[in-house]
């Protein structure tokens, strides 16, 4: 298996596109994926925007869509809170997401970073 490196950058999605991430995570025998799309509704918010980043190659059958390991920033359903996981993406799905620009990740990196916890330094 080729271990070549992810397609850079971050990526948008909404519910619906998790959900067709998520369905095909578990048609391809892939790990990084809710138990079930009713697993996934319950605790991802339906109108929300996700983040994605793409972090190494996961796996990848003959002839089949490469499979990157990925980062997913989701916000939480009924809170105003994002929390991290990770789920498998297919190279063509991700290929088809939006990529954030620059300004739009100027605004997301403070704000996921502010919903990190501090640790104090001695």
């Amino acid at each position: 298996m080729s271990r070549r490196a992810p397609a850079l950058g971050v990526y948008v999605v909404d519910t619906v596109q998790l959900h067709q991430i998520n369905e095909q995570a578990h048609r391809n025998a892939w790990g990084g994926a809710w138990s079930s799309g009713a697993a996934l509704s319950s605790v991802v918010d339906e109108h929300g925007k996700h983040v994605i980043v793409p972090m190494a190659t996961a796996s990848r059958a003959d002839g089949d869509d490469e499979c990157f390991r990925c980062w997913l920033w989701y916000l939480v359903r009924g809170q105003n809170e994002r929390r991290c996981t990770l789920v498998d993406v297919g190279e063509r799905m991700l290929a088809s997401l939006p990529k954030m620009d620059a300004q739009a990740l100027e605004g997301l990196v403070p704000m996921l970073l502010s919903q990190l916890p501090l640790t104090a330094i001695h």
